[in-house]
C-alpha cells in the first residue's frame, strides 16, 4: 500500500473521529481517550456485553487467537 493511502487513510481515524472524552482506568487513574490512549498508535478496539450469551464469547475467542498470532507486538507495537 502506497504512504500517501496509508497517510490518507490514518487522517480519517484522527483527533476528529474519536472522542477525547476523560475515561478511568482500572486502576482509577483519569486518561483522555484519543491523546492519552489511542494517538499515534496501531489500537483494536472491542466493545462486549458480559451477560451476552451469543456473538461476544466467539468474538472474544477471535480476539484471543488474534493476539497469539500477534505474539509480543501486543502492547509494543498493536494496543
Amino acid at each position: 500500500m502506497a504512504i500517501a493511502k496509508i497517510s490518507a487513510m490514518a487522517a480519517r481515524w484522527g483527533k476528529s473521529y474519536f472522542p477525547n472524552l476523560p475515561v478511568v482506568t482500572h486502576e482509577g487513574k483519569t486518561l483522555h481517550f484519543y491523546d492519552d490512549l489511542i494517538k499515534g498508535k496501531i489500537v483494536l478496539i472491542d466493545f462486549i456485553y458480559t451477560t451476552c450469551t451469543d456473538i461476544c464469547p466467539l468474538t472474544t475467542a477471535r480476539l484471543a487467537r488474534v493476539q497469539d498470532r500477534l505474539g509480543d507486538r501486543v502492547g509494543r507495537d498493536i494496543f
